[in-house]
């Protein structure tokens, strides 16, 4: 093999990410209730994801930022419809 498959640097960021987002301490209760933790982690995977997209590809318009973007909008993804990546995806509003 030629050349080097990770970049160290990008290695480590992504080390950090998951240390803040497995630190429960970073969230508050106002933020997402600890009573919902099986939401929690549902979200904090898709956030994770999203900070790791965005490490990798910065911030572009794809998957994930459309994931964040509901987010952020007070929604909740929750399904798709049609055969990705042709389709839409689905969210629930509160």
């Amino acid at each position: 093999m030629v050349q080097q498959v990770y970049d160290l640097d990008l290695v480590t960021e992504q080390d950090d990410l998951y240390d803040f987002f497995n630190d429960y301490n970073n969230y508050s209760n106002d933020f997402l209730p600890f009573d919902y933790i099986d939401i929690n982690e549902e979200v904090e995977g898709d956030l994770m994801m999203c900070a790791l997209n965005r490490l990798v590809n910065g911030k572009t318009d794809n998957f994930y930022e459309k994931i964040f973007e509901i987010y952020k909008q007070g929604g909740w993804p929750c399904g798709w419809k049609g055969t990705y990546p042709i389709g839409e995806i689905i969210m629930y509003v509160p």
